[in-house]
């Protein structure tokens, strides 16, 4: 059985037994501590990503240049085929210049040489 006492509210329970300052000294320090964890993760992330974007320009760069050089290549080829930069022999030279690599164009250069060394080469007479 209840008795009304005139109060409808329960009584705020307090416990004397609560936290002491040491514990929330180190409850803020520990606080304190994983927040600079997390923002030194979130400074890794972005040091890790800025380095992935800087390899994958780089990667793109390179892919570019080396298709970039076989399309000089094969329109070198054409053009020397078709009449061995007669038209103008700097040209020759010029456009070799733009994707030459010794190991791989080493004819290419035979051929270059060879045709500015020759007697009826124009290119004596401009150089």
């Amino acid at each position: 059985m209840f008795l009304f006492d005139g109060t409808h509210r329960k009584k705020p329970v307090v416990s004397m037994s609560g936290a002491s300052r040491t514990s929330r000294e180190t409850d803020r320090e520990k606080l304190l501590r994983e927040a600079q964890e997390r923002r030194k993760g979130r400074e890794e992330a972005r040091k890790q990503a800025s380095a992935a974007k800087i390899i994958q320009n780089g990667w793109r760069g390179h892919r570019v240049l080396k298709r970039q050089r076989e399309q000089w290549r094969r329109e070198w080829d054409e053009q020397y085929e078709r009449d061995h930069f007669r038209s103008n022999p700097q040209t020759l030279l010029i456009h070799l210049l733009l994707f030459c690599d010794p190991s791989v164009d080493g004819p290419r250069l035979e051929k270059a040489l060879g045709y500015l060394i020759s007697p009826e080469s124009k290119a004596n007479e401009k150089l």
